[in-house]
């Protein structure tokens, strides 16, 4: 993976060592200023993962369709509402802590159906600080 480069809102910072573990870290530009994420790197399988960017509009209107997923009561609610989540103080104050301690990276996964139609009700979110050369790095 290239040093560093940089996609409109998203620049990658290169290979850090973070919390002594290797990790790719990223500046994400949000409107109160950049955020610092991460994912690490694991000694094997990093060849058969990728950080994929992501349209935060596409994202969230997925995110509601899956009126069975556990955060279906905050997705569901306009996002002004967001900060009034019991959990938004304690994810500001991690996010706070900047390029030091990075959060990291959400890991998102949607699973194909047997008849081949990948089904947007099955998304899931999961918090992972687990995961050496990510090879892909697309927008969807």
């Amino acid at each position: 993976m290239q040093s560093s480069w940089s996609r409109s809102d998203v620049t990658y910072l290169g290979l850090r060592t973070i919390w002594s573990r290797p990790s790719f870290l990223f500046a994400v530009a949000t409107k109160r200023g950049p955020v610092f994420m991460r994912i690490d790197s694991e000694p094997y399988g990093d060849n058969e993962r990728c950080v994929v960017v992501v349209r935060s509009e596409a994202f969230i209107k997925l995110w509601r369709q899956n009126h069975l997923g556990i955060h279906f009561d905050v997705a569901s609610k306009d996002p002004d509402t967001w900060p009034l989540d019991y959990k938004y103080a304690s994810a500001e104050r991690g996010f706070a802590v900047g390029e030091a301690n990075p959060v990291p990276l959400a890991d998102v996964s949607c699973h194909e159906d047997p008849a081949g139609i990948l089904r947007s009700d099955q998304i899931s979110i999961h918090k992972s600080s687990s995961h050496r050369s990510l090879p892909h790095l697309g927008r969807v």
